[in-house]
């Protein structure tokens, strides 16, 4: 057969080719580095105020989350076309990160004032909180989309125990309530209350979150250094998680052991969000094109 005659069999030999990186960031990109810069200046205003690690690392973990819609454009610039659903995501969690950056400082108010009512906490922090939940499942959904097998039984086994750990952990927040109910002014039960809905709620979400880069780096997908880099900020949230646990027992139980595992906590959230950005910044893959007329790519599209 003639060399130049041979079809392409690409699709059937590997991974969908990663697009080369673009000559110019978009202007949603710029956009998001620009947040990003707000939220940094944010950051150093509050870091002068009160300086230390707990802030610091808070910060850093902040402006590289509001950063990381600029990661997967400078990667993928036709990401509004190829990869939607992941940069909506990006942006909500974004988004999210600059309102809850910017407003929480302001909410907080010396000892001896009255706390922000239950409105006021619903529409400044609630609000954001609600969108970065939704974001995230925006993005799992669009990491979803990019694999280019269907999730093994043993990894769809994963998921229940992803979940069980994440209701413990979203549980455990409410245990210094339990141990200390004085501690809770009346004017703060709704929103005690809606925070518990919104954070057990949302504990599903977190272990799908963490499911689909998990079960794709455990099951070798390629490419593999995406997912190996994402898969790696899922261990490091899984940890997060485990000191989260650790910090509301301490908190319940005696607080001499509070800042060492909360500074371990933020310094996780540091090196979670660092590899993410690393990984959309420079690995991002396209989605893998349909096959008309055969089975071979039968399953591709199908959900965890």
């Amino acid at each position: 057969m003639n060399a130049d005659s041979r079809v392409s069999t690409t699709i059937l030999d590997g991974p969908p080719a990663a697009p080369a990186p673009g000559p110019r960031l978009p202007a949603l990109g710029w956009a998001a580095l620009l947040l990003a810069g707000l939220v940094g200046l944010a950051w150093v205003a509050t870091f002068l105020r009160g300086p230390g690690l707990g802030v610091a690392l808070s910060g850093l973990e902040s402006v590289v989350i509001v950063a990381l819609p600029a990661a997967l454009l400078s990667r993928v610039p036709s990401a509004w076309r190829t990869h939607r659903r992941m940069l909506l995501g990006l942006l909500a969690g974004s988004v999210a990160t600059a309102l809850l950056r910017v407003w929480v400082p302001l909410l907080s108010v010396p000892p001896d004032q009255a706390p922000p009512g239950a409105w006021q906490w619903l529409a400044f922090v609630t609000g954001p909180e609600v969108l970065g939940i939704v974001g995230a499942l925006l993005v799992a959904v669009g990491l979803a989309r990019l694999r280019t097998r269907t999730p093994s039984h043993r990894a769809r086994r994963l998921l229940p125990v992803l979940m069980l750990a994440a209701l413990v952990v979203a549980a455990s927040i409410f245990l210094p309530l339990v141990w200390y109910p004085d501690a809770v002014a009346p004017s703060q039960v709704t929103t005690v209350l809606i925070s518990a809905v919104i954070i057990l709620g949302s504990a599903p979400i977190t272990a799908y979150c963490l499911w689909v880069p998990l079960g794709a780096w455990l099951e070798r997908e390629p490419p593999a250094l995406f997912w190996t880099l994402l898969g790696l900020a899922a261990v490091t949230a899984l940890a997060g998680m485990a000191v989260t646990l650790a910090v509301n027992l301490a908190l319940a139980t005696g607080p001499e052991f509070f800042a060492p595992m909360a500074y371990l906590g933020e310094a996780l959230g540091v090196v979670g969000s660092i590899l993410a950005f690393v990984a959309y910044a420079r690995l991002t893959p396209t989605p893998p094109e349909p096959a008309t007329g055969t089975a071979l790519t039968a399953g591709v599209f199908e959900g965890p």
